[in-house]
Protein backbone atom coordinates (compact mmCIF):
# COMPACT_ATOMS: atom_id res chain seq x y z
CA UNK A 1 0.00 0.00 0.00
CA UNK A 2 1.03 3.72 -0.75
CA UNK A 3 1.93 5.42 2.19
CA UNK A 4 0.86 9.46 1.43
CA UNK A 5 2.79 12.07 3.54
CA UNK A 6 1.72 15.89 3.44
CA UNK A 7 4.00 17.85 1.12
CA UNK A 8 4.96 21.18 2.87
CA UNK A 9 5.62 24.38 0.77
CA UNK A 10 6.50 27.07 2.96
CA UNK A 11 6.86 30.27 0.94
CA UNK A 12 8.45 32.78 3.04
CA UNK A 13 7.75 36.27 1.65
CA UNK A 14 10.50 38.75 1.78
CA UNK A 15 8.87 41.62 0.10
CA UNK A 16 5.56 43.37 0.39
CA UNK A 17 3.76 43.65 -2.56
CA UNK A 18 0.45 43.78 -3.78
CA UNK A 19 -1.65 40.11 -4.53
CA UNK A 20 -1.67 39.02 -7.97
CA UNK A 21 -2.78 36.01 -9.79
CA UNK A 22 -0.40 32.91 -9.84
CA UNK A 23 -0.69 29.97 -11.99
CA UNK A 24 0.69 27.30 -10.25
CA UNK A 25 1.26 23.46 -11.82
CA UNK A 26 3.68 21.19 -10.50
CA UNK A 27 3.97 17.78 -11.97
CA UNK A 28 5.51 15.43 -10.06
CA UNK A 29 6.57 11.46 -11.13
CA UNK A 30 6.28 8.37 -8.98
CA UNK A 31 4.90 11.16 -6.00
CA UNK A 32 3.90 9.69 -2.78
CA UNK A 33 2.79 12.91 -0.82
CA UNK A 34 -1.06 14.12 -1.26
CA UNK A 35 -0.97 17.57 -0.14
CA UNK A 36 0.70 20.54 -1.32
CA UNK A 37 0.75 23.38 1.32
CA UNK A 38 1.79 27.17 0.34
CA UNK A 39 2.37 29.64 3.01
CA UNK A 40 3.02 33.09 2.80
CA UNK A 41 2.82 36.14 5.13
CA UNK A 42 -0.59 36.24 6.01
CA UNK A 43 -2.34 33.24 3.61
CA UNK A 44 -2.38 29.88 3.11
CA UNK A 45 -3.33 27.77 0.59
CA UNK A 46 -3.34 24.04 -0.32
CA UNK A 47 -3.27 21.92 -3.54
CA UNK A 48 -4.97 18.49 -3.61
CA UNK A 49 -2.67 15.68 -5.70
CA UNK A 50 -4.67 15.25 -8.62
CA UNK A 51 -3.89 13.75 -12.34
CA UNK A 52 -0.42 13.43 -11.35
CA UNK A 53 -0.06 17.14 -10.53
CA UNK A 54 -1.06 19.77 -8.09
CA UNK A 55 -2.07 22.93 -9.82
CA UNK A 56 -4.53 26.25 -8.84
CA UNK A 57 -4.93 29.98 -9.36
CA UNK A 58 -3.31 31.86 -6.54
CA UNK A 59 -3.86 35.13 -5.22
CA UNK A 60 0.03 35.44 -3.83
CA UNK A 61 2.31 38.41 -3.60
CA UNK A 62 5.14 38.70 -5.90
CA UNK A 63 8.60 37.64 -4.25
CA UNK A 64 11.13 34.98 -2.44
CA UNK A 65 10.01 31.55 -1.16
CA UNK A 66 11.59 28.66 0.11
CA UNK A 67 9.89 25.23 -1.86
CA UNK A 68 10.02 22.24 0.62
CA UNK A 69 9.14 18.58 -1.00
CA UNK A 70 9.74 16.57 1.95
CA UNK A 71 13.34 16.01 2.93
CA UNK A 72 14.06 18.48 -0.60
CA UNK A 73 14.09 22.22 -0.33
CA UNK A 74 14.60 25.21 -3.37
CA UNK A 75 14.87 28.52 -3.28
CA UNK A 76 12.21 30.12 -6.06
CA UNK A 77 11.07 33.63 -6.95
CA UNK A 78 7.31 34.23 -8.07
CA UNK A 79 6.87 37.03 -10.48
CA UNK A 80 3.98 39.06 -10.94
CA UNK A 81 1.22 37.19 -12.62
CA UNK A 82 3.20 34.03 -13.26
CA UNK A 83 1.98 31.07 -15.18
CA UNK A 84 4.52 28.27 -13.91
CA UNK A 85 4.25 24.77 -15.23
CA UNK A 86 6.52 22.63 -13.31
CA UNK A 87 8.37 18.92 -13.51
CA UNK A 88 9.83 17.13 -10.94
CA UNK A 89 11.25 12.93 -10.30
CA UNK A 90 10.29 13.52 -6.19
CA UNK A 91 13.26 10.27 -5.84
CA UNK A 92 15.36 13.36 -7.48
CA UNK A 93 13.88 16.44 -6.68
CA UNK A 94 17.49 18.62 -6.58
CA UNK A 95 18.39 17.58 -9.98
CA UNK A 96 15.03 17.17 -12.23
CA UNK A 97 13.14 20.33 -11.08
CA UNK A 98 12.21 23.04 -13.68
CA UNK A 99 9.64 25.36 -14.84
CA UNK A 100 8.01 26.34 -18.06
CA UNK A 101 5.84 29.16 -18.87
CA UNK A 102 5.86 33.14 -17.73
CA UNK A 103 8.04 33.92 -14.55
CA UNK A 104 10.38 30.80 -15.26
CA UNK A 105 13.43 32.04 -15.87
CA UNK A 106 13.35 33.68 -12.33
CA UNK A 107 11.64 30.81 -10.62
CA UNK A 108 14.44 28.81 -12.45
CA UNK A 109 17.22 30.94 -11.70
CA UNK A 110 17.73 29.75 -7.65
CA UNK A 111 16.99 26.58 -8.44
CA UNK A 112 20.09 26.93 -10.88
CA UNK A 113 22.50 28.39 -8.54
CA UNK A 114 21.50 25.59 -5.69
CA UNK A 115 22.50 22.74 -8.54
CA UNK A 116 25.81 24.61 -8.91
CA UNK A 117 26.76 25.11 -5.28
CA UNK A 118 25.61 21.63 -4.34
CA UNK A 119 27.33 19.86 -7.36
CA UNK A 120 30.26 17.55 -6.22
CA UNK A 121 32.64 19.12 -9.42
CA UNK A 122 31.92 22.51 -7.40
CA UNK A 123 32.52 20.99 -4.08
CA UNK A 124 35.30 19.08 -4.89
CA UNK A 125 37.50 22.00 -6.44
CA UNK A 126 37.45 23.95 -3.12
CA UNK A 127 39.04 20.27 -1.84
CA UNK A 128 41.78 20.42 -4.32
CA UNK A 129 43.40 24.08 -3.34
CA UNK A 130 46.17 24.73 -1.16
CA UNK A 131 46.55 28.41 -0.74
CA UNK A 132 45.24 31.47 -0.76
CA UNK A 133 46.34 32.35 -4.26
CA UNK A 134 44.32 29.38 -5.15
CA UNK A 135 41.37 29.91 -3.57
CA UNK A 136 40.94 33.88 -4.77
CA UNK A 137 41.42 32.37 -8.05
CA UNK A 138 38.85 29.69 -8.12
CA UNK A 139 36.39 32.46 -6.12
CA UNK A 140 36.47 34.74 -9.37
CA UNK A 141 36.04 32.05 -11.55
CA UNK A 142 33.16 30.53 -9.92
CA UNK A 143 31.47 33.96 -9.19
CA UNK A 144 31.50 34.70 -12.63
CA UNK A 145 29.47 31.17 -13.58
CA UNK A 146 26.94 32.10 -11.54
CA UNK A 147 26.68 35.80 -12.86
CA UNK A 148 26.63 33.92 -16.13
CA UNK A 149 23.20 32.33 -15.55
CA UNK A 150 21.41 35.38 -14.34
CA UNK A 151 18.68 35.89 -16.65
CA UNK A 152 17.20 39.50 -17.73
CA UNK A 153 14.52 40.22 -16.04
CA UNK A 154 12.40 43.41 -15.80
CA UNK A 155 11.49 42.78 -11.84
CA UNK A 156 14.00 44.97 -9.97
CA UNK A 157 13.50 43.41 -6.84
CA UNK A 158 14.35 40.16 -8.14
CA UNK A 159 18.12 41.54 -9.48
CA UNK A 160 18.71 43.04 -6.29
CA UNK A 161 18.14 39.78 -4.64
CA UNK A 162 19.75 37.35 -6.90
CA UNK A 163 22.82 39.68 -6.83
CA UNK A 164 22.94 39.60 -3.27
CA UNK A 165 22.44 35.91 -3.50
CA UNK A 166 25.25 35.50 -5.79
CA UNK A 167 27.63 36.71 -3.33
CA UNK A 168 26.37 35.33 -0.41
CA UNK A 169 27.25 32.16 -2.23
CA UNK A 170 30.57 33.27 -2.82
CA UNK A 171 31.30 34.10 0.23
CA UNK A 172 29.93 30.92 1.34
CA UNK A 173 32.68 29.03 -0.44
CA UNK A 174 35.39 31.04 0.47
CA UNK A 175 34.96 30.09 4.01
CA UNK A 176 34.83 26.42 3.06
CA UNK A 177 37.66 27.13 1.21
CA UNK A 178 39.59 28.66 4.20
CA UNK A 179 38.33 25.80 5.87
CA UNK A 180 39.49 23.26 3.70
CA UNK A 181 42.83 24.91 4.02
CA UNK A 182 42.68 24.01 8.02
CA UNK A 183 41.52 20.56 7.32
CA UNK A 184 45.41 19.83 5.89
CA UNK A 185 46.80 19.90 9.54
CA UNK A 186 44.84 17.31 10.34
CA UNK A 187 46.34 14.85 8.07
CA UNK A 188 49.20 13.09 9.63
CA UNK A 189 47.71 13.18 13.04
CA UNK A 190 45.85 10.79 15.28
CA UNK A 191 42.58 10.37 14.47
CA UNK A 192 40.35 11.01 17.26
CA UNK A 193 38.36 8.33 19.57
CA UNK A 194 34.53 8.69 19.40
CA UNK A 195 31.78 6.63 20.90
CA UNK A 196 28.86 6.29 18.57
CA UNK A 197 25.65 3.78 18.29
CA UNK A 198 24.06 1.63 16.24
CA UNK A 199 20.41 1.19 15.24
CA UNK A 200 20.37 -1.57 18.20
CA UNK A 201 22.18 1.06 20.89
CA UNK A 202 25.46 -0.81 20.54
CA UNK A 203 28.23 1.59 21.05
CA UNK A 204 31.30 1.06 18.75
CA UNK A 205 34.90 2.96 19.05
CA UNK A 206 37.69 3.76 16.74
CA UNK A 207 39.43 0.60 17.97
CA UNK A 208 36.52 -1.91 16.78
CA UNK A 209 37.98 -0.96 13.22
CA UNK A 210 42.03 -1.34 13.90
CA UNK A 211 44.08 -3.24 11.80
CA UNK A 212 41.93 -1.85 8.59
CA UNK A 213 41.39 1.56 6.46
CA UNK A 214 38.20 3.27 7.70
CA UNK A 215 36.06 5.57 5.80
CA UNK A 216 33.66 7.82 7.59
CA UNK A 217 30.69 9.08 6.21
CA UNK A 218 29.43 12.18 8.30
CA UNK A 219 25.41 12.59 7.35
CA UNK A 220 22.23 13.68 8.17
CA UNK A 221 18.81 13.03 6.66
CA UNK A 222 18.07 16.18 6.02
CA UNK A 223 20.97 17.12 3.96
CA UNK A 224 20.68 16.34 0.37
CA UNK A 225 24.01 16.22 -0.78
CA UNK A 226 24.55 13.16 1.74
CA UNK A 227 21.48 11.63 0.59
CA UNK A 228 22.15 11.87 -3.14
CA UNK A 229 25.73 10.82 -2.14
CA UNK A 230 24.41 7.28 -0.28
CA UNK A 231 23.76 4.93 -3.78
CA UNK A 232 27.55 6.07 -4.99
CA UNK A 233 28.99 4.61 -1.23
CA UNK A 234 26.82 1.61 -1.65
CA UNK A 235 28.56 1.04 -5.14
CA UNK A 236 32.52 2.06 -3.63
CA UNK A 237 31.55 -0.66 -0.68
CA UNK A 238 30.95 -3.66 -3.12
CA UNK A 239 33.94 -3.16 -5.04
CA UNK A 240 36.25 -2.83 -1.87
CA UNK A 241 34.53 -5.70 -0.40
CA UNK A 242 37.86 -7.90 -0.46
CA UNK A 243 39.90 -4.82 0.37
CA UNK A 244 41.26 -4.61 3.63
CA UNK A 245 38.17 -1.59 4.46
CA UNK A 246 35.39 -0.71 6.77
CA UNK A 247 33.45 2.16 5.78
CA UNK A 248 31.01 3.39 8.52
CA UNK A 249 28.15 6.48 8.13
CA UNK A 250 27.82 8.38 11.55
CA UNK A 251 24.67 10.63 11.30
CA UNK A 252 24.36 13.66 13.00
CA UNK A 253 20.71 13.91 13.09
CA UNK A 254 18.95 15.04 16.70
CA UNK A 255 16.01 12.65 15.81
CA UNK A 256 16.99 9.16 16.63
CA UNK A 257 13.25 8.14 14.80
CA UNK A 258 14.43 10.28 11.88
CA UNK A 259 17.29 8.31 11.42
CA UNK A 260 15.39 5.12 12.19
CA UNK A 261 13.45 5.25 9.46
CA UNK A 262 15.47 6.52 7.06
CA UNK A 263 17.97 3.53 7.38
CA UNK A 264 14.71 0.96 7.54
CA UNK A 265 12.75 2.87 4.53
CA UNK A 266 16.18 3.22 2.14
CA UNK A 267 17.72 -0.39 3.21
CA UNK A 268 20.89 1.17 4.52
CA UNK A 269 23.03 -1.57 5.38
CA UNK A 270 26.75 -2.30 7.10
CA UNK A 271 27.82 -0.06 9.86
CA UNK A 272 25.14 2.94 10.48
CA UNK A 273 25.77 4.92 13.40
CA UNK A 274 24.67 8.04 15.56
CA UNK A 275 25.97 10.35 17.26
CA UNK A 276 24.14 10.39 21.15
CA UNK A 277 25.00 13.87 20.82
CA UNK A 278 24.12 14.91 17.28
CA UNK A 279 26.21 17.69 16.30
CA UNK A 280 27.81 18.67 19.93
CA UNK A 281 29.82 15.07 19.84
CA UNK A 282 33.55 16.24 20.91
CA UNK A 283 34.86 14.17 18.21
CA UNK A 284 33.53 16.74 15.21
CA UNK A 285 34.73 19.69 16.92
CA UNK A 286 38.26 17.77 16.62
CA UNK A 287 38.09 16.96 13.57
CA UNK A 288 36.57 20.70 12.46
CA UNK A 289 33.10 19.56 11.25
CA UNK A 290 31.52 22.35 9.77
CA UNK A 291 29.39 21.43 7.02
CA UNK A 292 28.08 17.86 5.58
CA UNK A 293 28.35 15.51 3.97
CA UNK A 294 32.16 14.96 5.20
CA UNK A 295 34.11 11.69 4.51
CA UNK A 296 37.22 11.00 6.39
CA UNK A 297 39.76 8.21 5.30
CA UNK A 298 41.52 7.16 8.49
CA UNK A 299 44.89 4.27 8.26
CA UNK A 300 44.87 0.96 10.27
CA UNK A 301 47.20 2.88 12.77
CA UNK A 302 44.03 4.94 13.51
CA UNK A 303 46.12 7.98 11.49
CA UNK A 304 44.21 10.53 9.50
CA UNK A 305 44.95 10.06 5.87
CA UNK A 306 42.54 12.37 4.15
CA UNK A 307 40.71 14.65 6.60
CA UNK A 308 38.19 15.91 3.41
CA UNK A 309 37.75 13.84 0.87
CA UNK A 310 36.26 14.05 -2.52
CA UNK A 311 32.52 12.95 -2.12
CA UNK A 312 31.91 9.20 -3.35
CA UNK A 313 29.82 10.52 -6.52
CA UNK A 314 33.48 11.59 -7.50
CA UNK A 315 35.25 9.52 -9.35
CA UNK A 316 38.46 10.81 -7.50
CA UNK A 317 37.37 9.13 -4.24
CA UNK A 318 38.24 5.57 -5.58
CA UNK A 319 41.23 6.82 -7.03
CA UNK A 320 42.33 8.16 -3.64
CA UNK A 321 41.15 4.80 -2.33
CA UNK A 322 42.77 2.83 -5.08
CA UNK A 323 46.20 4.55 -4.51
CA UNK A 324 45.81 3.84 -0.81
CA UNK A 325 44.04 0.73 -0.07
CA UNK A 326 46.02 -2.33 -1.17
Amino acid sequence: MIRFFNLLVVLSLSKIAFSQEVNFTLSVKKCTVDTLFIFGDQQEEFLLFRNNKFSKKINIKPGFYSLNLGDNFVDIYLVKNAKLDGNVEFDNFNSTLNFKGFGSNEANFLIRLQKISESVDNIDSFKLIHNKNELDLSLAKYRNKLISILPKSNDKDFLVFANERIENQVKYFEEVGIQNLSLFELNGLKCPDFNFIDIKGTTFKLNNFENKYLLIDIWATWCAPCIDDLKYLEEIKQNFKEKPIEFISVSIDDKIENWKKNINERNLIGFQLLSPKARDDVFFEQIKLITVPRYLLISPEGIIVNSNTPRPSSPELVKLLDSVVK
